[in-house]
C-alpha cells in the first residue's frame, strides 16, 4: 500500500482480505520485502485503486514508491483497475497515460461508471467506480498465467 492508500484505508483493514499487506513501513521490512523481491515472488500483480497518480507515475517510468517501482520490476502481468472522479478519468492527460501504459503492454481496465461513495466528498458521486467483487476476479482470473 502507497502512503495515500493508507490514509484512506488502514492497513489493518486491507489485511483482512488480504494474505499478506506490505507498506514499506518499517524500513526494516526493506531486506525482504522491496520491490525486487516481490517481483521475483510473484507472477501476477493488480494494482487496485489505480490512482492518476500511479498511472502518470509508471507511464512515465517513475518509482517514486515501492508500487511503481514494483510494476517496473514485474515480468509478468500487471494489471490497472483505476479508480478516481470522473472529472480526473476524462482529463486528456489521464486517457495519454491510459494509451502510453497500454501500448507499453500494460492491462488497465476501463471503470464501470455509476453511483458511489466518495470517502473525501463524503456522498454519493456519478462517475468511475471500483469493479464489483466477482467481476475483479473474473478479470483477475483471465490475466493469470496458466
Amino acid at each position: 500500500m502507497t502512503h495515500t492508500a493508507r490514509e484512506f484505508l488502514p492497513a489493518q483493514t486491507v489485511a483482512l482480505f488480504a494474505d499478506r499487506v506490505i507498506t514499506g513501513e518499517p524500513a526494516s521490512t526493506w531486506p525482504e520485502s522491496n520491490h525486487a523481491t516481490l517481483a521475483a515472488d510473484h507472477d501476477m500483480l493488480a494494482v487496485f485503486p489505480a490512482t492518476a497518480n500511479a498511472l502518470s507515475a509508471v507511464a512515465a517510468g517513475a518509482a517514486p514508491n515501492m508500487l511503481c517501482a514494483t510494476v517496473l520490476a514485474a515480468e509478468f502481468p500487471v494489471v490497472f483497475f483505476p479508480v478516481m472522479t470522473a472529472e480526473m478519468w476524462k482529463k486528456p492527460v489521464v486517457q495519454r497515460n491510459v494509451d502510453q501504459l497500454r501500448g507499453d503492454g500494460y492491462q488497465v481496465i476501463d471503470p464501470a461508471w455509476g453511483s458511489r461513495y466518495d470517502v473525501q466528498a463524503g456522498r454519493l458521486v456519478e462517475g468511475p467506480m471500483p469493479p464489483p467483487p466477482p467481476v475483479f476476479a473474473e478479470v483477475i482470473s483471465a490475466h493469470m498465467p496458466r
